[in-house]
């Protein structure tokens, strides 16, 4: 259970873990964003998610950019159930949001699904409050977004939902590439409908080729171990024989997870895909804060 109180412990500890992080990593902080409590609070930013979530570590891009941020996601943390059929309320993830939304009350909520999951699972256990439509299959995406929404503004809560466009999956995996079509779109249509509080982040541009799924895409000056010669690959530490020269593995042998370099499930350092989708998604979040969108 969330308590309202534990906000200032908890943002203290992520801000001093956070200035410690950033040491380690070399980054600099950016001059502190306002957040809704004035210039001397860093904005809260809460992470729901699945499997995809952990390997993008969004704590090193928050210590870096003045933001205050609780990662609660896991590996499997799909929004509509657990790892038990039937499914109860206790096994989903949309009443913890809910519950963050309202007790919380976080500046942002940043939601990183692949859609796969959601999909198959009908987006809901409760078929009366959560139908499945197969003329309208993204409904149930669309049904979940408007309770986030209506949650926050029933508890007059600041929080935008920041949700983030899932993989790309290859043309040979269907099964997984319609999926994300149908909830991308809802996403897409929910923050057109709710401008002030939905704000959809497109990140495939970030880890394909000309939208095309791929292993590999090009390294980027801020890759770790960048070269400006295009002949040395950048993330030399981890780079692997077959790595094409210039390039950097961002997914996984599944083909949807993204590559992680220490060959965990729970990446536990930087990864190539994640350092590409934490920088779209806090530059919106940067843009939000000040005002640009």
């Amino acid at each position: 259970m969330l308590k309202v109180g534990t906000r200032p412990t908890i943002a203290l500890r992520l801000l001093v873990a956070g200035a410690v992080l950033t040491g380690l990593v070399g980054c600099q902080p950016e001059a502190q964003l306002p957040g809704r409590h004035g210039a001397a609070t860093p904005p809260l930013v809460y992470v729901y998610g699945d499997s995809l979530t952990p390997l993008t570590d969004y704590r090193q891009q928050a210590a870096a950019s003045g933001y205050a941020l609780v990662g609660d996601s896991q590996g499997g943390s799909w929004m509509c159930g657990g790892h038990t059929i039937p499914q109860s309320d206790g096994t989903r993830w949309w009443p913890r949001i809910v519950e963050t939304i309202t007790e919380v009350k976080p500046d942002f909520v940043v939601l990183q699904y692949q859609a796969w999951a959601n999909y198959e699972l009908r987006c809901g256990g409760r078929p009366e409050q959560f139908p499945f439509d197969p003329a309208d299959p993204g409904r149930a995406w669309r049904v979940y977004l408007q309770m986030f929404v209506d949650a926050a503004a029933a508890a007059g809560a600041p929080t935008r939902l920041v949700v983030v466009e899932s993989p790309s999956a290859p043309a040979s995996m269907p099964e997984w590439g319609e999926p994300m079509r149908i909830m991308d779109q809802a996403s897409r249509v929910m923050a057109a409908r709710r401008p002030e509080r939905i704000t959809f982040v497109p990140i495939r541009h970030e880890t394909t080729i000309d939208g095309r799924w791929t292993p590999y895409v090009p390294c980027q000056p801020y890759d770790p171990g960048y070269r400006t010669d295009p002949s040395v690959s950048c993330w030399d530490s981890h780079r692997s024989a077959d790595w094409p020269a210039g390039q950097v593995r961002i997914r996984s042998g599944d083909r949807i997870h993204h590559w992680c370099p220490s060959g965990n499930g729970i990446c536990d350092v930087s990864s190539p895909a994640g350092l590409r989708i934490r920088r779209a998604v806090f530059t919106t979040l940067n843009d939000l804060v000040a005002g640009r969108r």
